[in-house]
């Protein structure tokens, strides 16, 4: 699988996740329409961390020869690190507080990447085999 693809689609999956809690939080709240499509558009902000760790770590991975399972530790663990940025710059726009905004940012990005788990293992599992044959022929 292609890496953009797999990128496309655990953003896709993070955002299918979030726009609509985002979205309901908003009519719970009665927002005006104009405040309402700037929610919109910070949500898919929000759903981002997850497209932006797993692009950061296939590229490490390429570098760097990590083992699968640390760079899978690795790359859970930084969603809520990047959650916690998104959430903090993106709080003013979305309705909730800065701990809604990061628990939401945090699920969403689980739940694309546990969707997309057989792709992105695959992936690694491509990079390391590519990584591996260019140090024995280098």
């Amino acid at each position: 699988m292609d890496k953009n693809q797999v990128l496309r689609s655990v953003f896709k999956m993070s955002s299918v996740v979030i726009v609509p809690i985002i979205l309901l939080s908003c009519l719970v709240f009665k927002w005006p329409t104009t405040m309402v499509a700037v929610a919109l558009l910070a949500s898919l902000v929000i759903s981002s961390p997850a497209m932006i760790s797993l692009n950061l770590f296939v590229w490490l991975f390429q570098k760097i020869k990590l083992e699968r399972g640390f760079a899978w530790m690795l790359l859970l663990s930084s969603i809520p690190v990047l959650s916690l940025c998104v959430a903090w710059l993106s709080a003013d726009f979305v309705p909730g507080k800065t701990w809604f905004i990061l628990l939401l940012g945090i699920l969403s990005g689980y739940v694309g990447l546990a969707a997309n788990f057989i792709s992105v293992s695959q992936f690694f599992k491509s990079t390391q085999y590519e990584r591996e044959n260019s140090d024995t022929n280098g």
